[in-house]
């Protein structure tokens, strides 16, 4: 499934506050946002593929309901996916 195809398809798409996947910081504010982003991904239809993305091209915020910080996303980083995940990657 190419990247615009899934995409479309996620539960995030056309949400009102779509800064939820990009929250600011570590503060109170910015664990909430992830909180709901989180929320809103874990009943999402493409969640695997959405993470799966995020790895593999290295990008940073909410995705497959998991954060993923800045900086460089390495093999070491396999605790970022939840453990249901890693079978089906």
């Amino acid at each position: 499934m190419s990247a615009y195809t899934w995409g479309t398809q996620g539960a995030c798409v056309g949400t009102p506050t779509p800064d939820l996947w990009h929250p600011n910081g570590n503060g109170v504010q910015a664990q909430r946002e992830t909180q709901e982003a989180s929320r809103i991904c874990m009943m999402c239809p493409i969640q695997i593929e959405c993470l799966q993305y995020a790895i593999d091209n290295r990008v940073t915020g909410v995705w497959g309901g998991v954060r993923i910080p800045e900086g460089n996303i390495s093999g070491e980083d396999r605790a970022y996916k939840p453990r249901m995940y890693l079978d089906s990657l």
